[in-house]
């Protein structure tokens, strides 16, 4: 059941970050991480198996960095852990 709500907040997110018609149902950002601890370097393992998605469906360069930069403005709000 966490994995399910995980992966739609993710979709929900990101469908609302790149103008898409959903909205967000989640908790605010930075309290719903809140607590996990969460580095660096797992967030960047987090935007690399985004981008390697992204990649596997032949997403274009420019929109893939595009959707990187907005979760990567993400990140001040998630990492805890410097």
């Amino acid at each position: 059941a966490n994995v399910a709500q995980m992966k739609k907040h993710i979709e929900q997110f990101i469908s609302l970050s790149t103008g898409g018609p959903t909205f967000y149902d989640g908790k605010e950002i930075k309290s719903a991480h809140a607590g996990m601890k969460i580095t660096n370097p797992e967030f960047d393992a987090a935007i690399g198996d985004l981008q390697a998605t992204l990649d596997k469906l032949h997403i274009a360069a420019a929109e893939q960095r595009e959707l990187l930069a907005v979760v990567e403005s993400t990140r001040q709000q998630i990492v805890t852990v410097r």
